[in-house]
């Protein structure tokens, strides 16, 4: 009697289990895999370059930098699925030089881009952080750039 109460409780467990994985899939919560973007450096800024592709919602990102701490993220991201998603993108700045690390985020606002189309992120700000930190931005072994696709409001 104890085996077959041990059989059924894992026999629901293993449903659950699906059923969590099927819903998070409809509802799109797969989590979103940062990339991580390759420097390009410039006389006046500089850019970081990298494709990302995460629950068929992919497209080019390049996130500029400037020496006053203006900084522009864009991207032509496409929806490539069958349904509405909101979308918006994060890149994050992280400078390590010595023993200090610091990071700084970056956001564009969340847009819905409807199925089988594409929208157009040309998103600009200033960051103190980033003027700050500019010499060391523009050398790649100081500096690591991730950029990441979000889902949801």
């Amino acid at each position: 009697m104890q085996q077959s109460t041990v059989n059924r409780k894992r026999g629901l467990t293993v449903l659950g289990a699906t059923g969590v994985a099927a819903a998070g899939l409809l509802l799109g919560a797969v989590p979103a895999h940062a990339v991580t973007l390759q420097a390009a450096v410039f006389p006046d800024h500089v850019e970081f370059l990298g494709n990302e592709n995460n629950a068929d919602v992919s497209g080019p990102v390049k996130l500029s930098i400037f020496p006053d701490g203006t900084w522009n993220i864009y991207s032509k991201t496409r929806n490539g699925r069958p349904a509405f998603r909101w979308v918006h993108w994060t890149c994050v700045v992280t400078v390590n030089v010595g023993s200090s690390s610091n990071a700084t985020s970056l956001t564009t606002p969340t847009v819905k881009i409807k199925s089988k189309k594409s929208h157009t992120f040309d998103v600009s700000g200033t960051n103190t952080n980033l003027a700050n930190n500019y010499t060391a931005i523009t050398n790649p072994s100081f500096t690591r750039v991730d950029c990441d696709i979000h889902f949801g409001k």
